[in-house]
């Protein structure tokens, strides 16, 4: 009797979970470019002359006040072995210090997609014991 009501008992246990509907909810993934987003980067930089073909890196700091819209601010360091002029000021066989500062312009290839093409501008200064001013250009593919 005992074993007899147990199984009638979990029978009507079973069949009660089989008949319950579990419904889910799909969120959509979030965006993964975002405002008031703050980025570190690290990078390889190629500068040329009349002359010489300069190889270097840095790194720099960026902040999006938009998704789209943001400031950078860059440290790069580039190997001058042959000499290098830039405008008036000849740098010699040095190593370069360049800092600039950037405006950016980022534009994600979709709403959720995590692919962004750049575009970015700005100007600086080359130091090395003299300071010669600088601007820059550049594009950029960035995925994450």
């Amino acid at each position: 009797m005992k074993k007899a009501l147990i199984t009638l008992l979990s029978a009507v246990s079973l069949s009660a979970y089989a008949g319950e509907v579990i419904s889910k909810e799909v969120l959509p993934p979030p965006p993964c470019f975002n405002a008031g987003e703050l980025q570190l980067d690290a990078f390889g930089s190629y500068l040329f002359d009349e002359s010489n073909d300069l190889f270097g890196g840095g790194i720099g700091l960026n902040y999006f006040f938009t998704q789209n819209i943001g400031v950078g601010a860059n440290w790069n360091i580039i190997d001058s072995e042959h000499g290098t002029t830039f405008g008036t000021q000849d740098f010699g066989d040095t190593t370069l210090h360049d800092t600039s500062l950037d405006l950016i312009y980022s534009i994600p290839l979709g709403p959720t997609s995590c692919n962004a093409l750049y575009f970015m501008g700005g100007m600086g200064v080359f130091m090395d014991g003299e300071t010669t001013q600088s601007y820059n250009a550049g594009v950029g593919f960035e995925h994450r």
